[in-house]
């Protein structure tokens, strides 16, 4: 049998001044969490959760809890730059969870690298993508450290 080593692995043992893990590699994870009660509310319409993530901050994981919502509802949950970074177009036509399915949404570190007012990876979002509407309760949980 043969034994490997991940990445982070790899450079731990290994470790240099020019060849460390980076921050929040090996950190203690944060929470953020927030709930939003929707009525009527339309397609293309954006919902901020929480307060912004620092800048450097590590999203390992985000976690969409929902109620029905609609006979042809779904949701993305990303932020202001990239609106399904962290989950893609899901269907909110049941009840259900979904949890982080971008390979771009594991382990992203927020960079700012647009960061206007209206544009910034630093706000967790969720985007109304297909419905007339959406109607109940909806909750984020995001799993990051910094």
């Amino acid at each position: 049998m043969v034994t490997y080593k991940g990445a982070l692995k790899t450079i731990a043992d290994v470790a240099t001044a020019d060849h460390t893990n980076a921050p929040g590699s090996d950190a203690l994870l944060k929470v953020k969490y927030d709930t939003y009660e929707a009525t009527s509310i339309a397609v293309g319409s954006i919902i901020q959760i929480g307060t912004k993530l620092p800048l450097g901050a590590v999203v390992f994981e985000v976690i969409l809890g929902y109620d029905v919502l609609g006979s042809n509802s779904s949701l993305s949950v990303g932020d202001t730059e990239v609106a399904a970074r962290y989950i893609t177009n899901t269907a909110t036509t049941s009840a259900g969870i979904t949890r982080t399915n971008t390979i771009a949404g594991l382990a992203y570190t927020v960079d700012t690298t647009v960061d206007t007012a209206a544009n910034s990876d630093r706000q967790v979002t969720v985007t109304v993508v297909d419905s007339g509407a959406i109607t109940n309760t909806l909750a984020v949980v995001v799993f990051w450290a910094n």
